[in-house]
């Protein structure tokens, strides 16, 4: 059954390494106020109406000067041409929940898309030069909806890049569909989530985001709006699935299923002593030993926390592996032999179902109507240094580098006699220090994807675990552990080494040939991503500009990709960890309130 969804995303497809040709084309230094040639506030407004000029910059948490909220394809191209034409800054921000901060620049011009609105369903899709007609993206993505009563195979959603993933699932209920989508409510699919890879609950069950997208719609450099889909540009169809987010311009089409009838397992393990901070990872270790496994033969995913002193786990199974019985089989095995480890008490589980993945995001996250408007992210000062309010803005929050490191594994690395030495050493020692893990791997992750550009190491891979806490947290055991595999590069370290390698793997070369010809003098410039190094910043002026050629590499990097010009840093706000029920009594009367009130509601 299938499904489509179309966003816009601005190519943000980063730029090349070195190659003298292509140093010839590069742009000079980006221009900041006060150089000659920056554009006088008239010839930003005459250009872009509805631009809007930050206020005095704040050293602590610095904007770009301008910001337009788009509200069309047309308001979208204007601005690309607009920063080609003045050479300034572009930074494209869309749900703003790009840990790396890329979303955002200390100068030019914010170009934001989370307006774009406006959801389609579609019984089938076919792949086509003129793509598939553009959604309305002006109307309200989850009232405005159409609905398909017959679900084929090949049904298809299309949709603008400012939904949310809250947003298009709880549009698609009603078509008895769902999309992959991230296990976060404000987080919006078509951006740069599904352009680098995009994981989810089920993305284990049904592949990740990039798997099931079929048409993307992406304004590129030269303001033109291009068709990327498997008969239109190839390449950069390819490319805008796994080679990095542009978070903008992208009207894209994906893969969808029936929503299926879901069954979610939690159970809780804690050291006997709070104090005890070395009892927790023996345990910890077998229960990521087991999950390639319970994945392959049970349908198990989801996610689990490592703390200090405490494990607790997630985990969902769907459709015809779900069910209390079939889960309470699976994990009684798993439960005894934890118990079974010293220095931990008994673990406390809980078994709850729903009925379809609706009701299972609406239960974890709450309903879509009952959620604020705005949800805004740490870093709202950023916001209040443009002179206008920004409550239709909708989610567009940035929210500054989030600290974290992580590392993908597999079957051999879960095995591994090794790994409960390499989890204590990769447990971060700060405040909130704690190992955030994700099994959403495994099965379609690894039959999917051979026509996209996601990282190979994903196809090999059933878990993505980060390190994170209040600092600069490492998680170096891990990749000792795993050297052959690599990082997500929506989830990792700024500063992660040999990121061509570890962010890309072998695909770089290609991802930055096809970067050249779409964005030949990069207007789209992150860091780390495809092309990073051919630009650097100025750690005093913060003035980004084109890179030397004796300090540009020429083959595999192995230090950091250059330093960014955000310099922004997320708050971090966790001060507790979860500390799940007091009992195992206290799990079922909660697992028993939370059917009966489910009961009600249907």
């Amino acid at each position: 059954m299938k499904y489509i969804w179309i966003f816009l995303s601005l190519l943000r497809f980063t730029a090349a390494i070195e190659n003298i040709l292509y140093a010839n084309t590069t742009a000079a230094c980006k221009k900041l106020p006060g150089d000659e040639g920056w554009p006088a506030p008239e010839v930003w407004e005459k250009a872009m109406p509805g631009v809007v000029a930050r206020a005095d910059q704040d050293p602590d948490a610095t904007r770009p000067d301008y910001q337009l909220v788009a509200a069309s394809i047309a308001q979208v191209q204007a601005a690309v041409k607009f920063a080609t034409d003045h050479n300034v800054r572009l930074s494209i921000l869309n749900s703003g929940h790009d840990f790396l901060a890329r979303h955002d620049s200390p100068s030019g011009l914010s170009l934001m898309v989370g307006n774009l609105k406006g959801v389609r369903v579609s019984e089938r899709f076919r792949a086509e030069p003129r793509g598939v007609p553009n959604v309305n993206y002006t109307t309200d993505p989850v009232t405005d909806v159409n609905t398909i009563q017959r679900v084929r195979r090949e049904a298809a959603v299309t949709f603008g890049v400012g939904v949310t993933g809250h947003q298009l699932n709880t549009a698609l209920a009603k078509s008895g569909l769902f999309v992959v989508a991230a296990a976060a409510s404000p987080v919006r699919v078509a951006g740069g989530y599904a352009q680098a890879a995009g994981h989810g609950p089920l993305s284990s069950r049904y592949g990740l985001a990039a798997d099931n997208v079929l048409e993307y719609k992406v304004v590129t450099s030269d303001g033109r709006l291009r068709i990327a889909n498997a008969n239109s540009e190839p390449d950069l169809f390819w490319a805008l699935r796994g080679g990095g987010g542009g978070t903008f311009g992208v009207v894209v089409e994906s893969t969808a299923f029936p929503s299926p009838k879901l069954t979610m397992t939690r159970w809780w393990l804690k050291t006997s002593s709070p104090n005890d901070t070395t009892s927790i990872y023996d345990p910890a270790a077998y229960a990521l030993s087991q999950m390639p496994n319970l994945n392959r033969k049970n349908g198990v995913q989801g996610y689990f926390y490592i703390y200090p002193n405490e494990i607790w786990i997630m985990m969902l199974t769907a459709d015809e592996q779900s069910g209390i019985d079939k889960a309470n089989r699976t994990w009684a095995p798993v439960l005894d032999k934890l118990a079974s480890f010293p220095g931990v008490a008994k673990p406390i589980h809980q078994y709850q179902e729903f009925p379809n993945f609706e009701s299972w995001f609406d239960f974890i996250f709450g309903a879509l109507n009952a959620r604020p408007k705005l949800e805004r992210f740490e870093s709202d000062e950023h916001l209040r240094l443009f002179a206008r309010d920004t409550a239709e803005l909708d989610y567009s929050y940035p929210k500054g580098h989030s600290p974290m490191d992580s590392r993908l594994l597999g079957v051999q690395h879960l095995s591994n006699p090794m790994l409960s030495v390499a989890l204590q050493g990769a447990m971060p020692q700060m405040k909130s220090g704690m190992l955030r893990g994700h099994l959403v791997a495994g099965d379609a992750v690894s039959r999917l994807g051979a026509d996209t550009s996601v990282h190979p190491a994903w196809r090999k891979a059933y878990i993505h675990l980060i390190g994170t806490g209040c600092c600069d947290p490492k998680v170096s055991m891990l990749k000792q552990l795993a050297p052959d595999m690599g990082a997500y590069s929506n989830e990792c370290s700024y500063k992660e080494n040999d990121w061509k390698s570890n962010l890309y793997g072998p695909h770089y070369n290609k991802l930055l040939s096809i970067k050249r010809r779409y964005d030949p003098k990069n207007l789209f410039w992150v860091s780390p991503g495809v092309g990073a190094d051919d630009f650097n910043t100025d750690s005093t002026t913060g003035r980004v500009c084109p890179a030397s050629e004796n300090v540009k590499a020429t083959g595999t990097v192995f230090g950091p990709a250059p330093l960014f010009d955000n310099r922004n840093q997320a708050v971090f706000t966790l001060t507790a960890y979860n500390v799940g029920p007091k009992s195992q009594e206290a799990a079922d009367e909660e697992a028993r309130q939370a059917a009966a009130k489910a009961a009600t509601s249907t």
